[in-house]
């Protein structure tokens, strides 16, 4: 048999509904107190760039969509003067007058850190400084934009923070990009000259 129980008037049931609410604030409190990291762009991985490209063989340069890349000794796209903690002075040559913008993108093959560039007037830092592999990292631009000009020359900077291989690409007119994998190497001052 069952038994119901009638309260008096001007008391209020407790039991479930209380527990609820009272379950319900500890899941709050607690969901509330927890901290979930912030998501973090994955971590830049080595990428596959094979050996050093070959340099078009009469011009003994870089040949890279329509850009000559100064850098090029031997049968290999190489950047000989490489010097820690200063931009690496890297001329580009149109083959032709560009019609419309080119872009640069690159990379560290070892690491798949960025490349930035410096090709606009001027030396991204003081004149005579060298400057920490940070700062070559975190100057110039991820894309340098080449704007046709009457000259159809691009004086410019890489900043490459150490040695090694370093991938760049060119893109125009939404083709799909074409590569150069540069060596680039250390520069072995004579001693006894600054």
């Amino acid at each position: 048999m069952m038994t119901l129980h009638v309260l008096p008037e001007g008391v209020r049931q407790r039991g479930l509904p209380t527990l609820r609410r009272a379950g319900l604030a500890v899941v709050l409190l607690t969901l509330s107190t927890c901290t979930v990291p912030a998501a973090r762009p994955p971590a830049p991985t080595a990428i596959a760039c094979g050996s050093p490209s070959p340099v078009d063989p009469q011009r003994h340069l870089a040949v890279v969509g329509p850009l000559l890349f100064a850098g090029g000794f031997g049968p290999h796209a190489i950047v000989g003067d490489f010097e820690p903690g200063v931009a690496t002075k890297v001329g580009i040559t149109a083959l032709r007058h560009l019609s419309v913008p080119v872009e640069l993108r690159g990379w560290d093959c070892a690491s798949g850190q960025p490349l930035r560039f410096w090709y606009k007037d001027g030396y991204p830092f003081a004149l005579g400084s060298t400057v920490s592999a940070a700062q070559l990292a975190t100057t110039g631009d991820l894309v340098a934009v080449l704007e046709p000009t009457d000259q159809n020359i691009y004086p410019g900077y890489m900043l490459f923070t150490h040695a090694g291989l370093w991938k760049v690409a060119v893109t125009q007119n939404g083709q799909p990009p074409r590569s150069v994998v540069f060596a680039v190497l250390p520069w072995n001052r004579p001693p006894g000259s600054t």
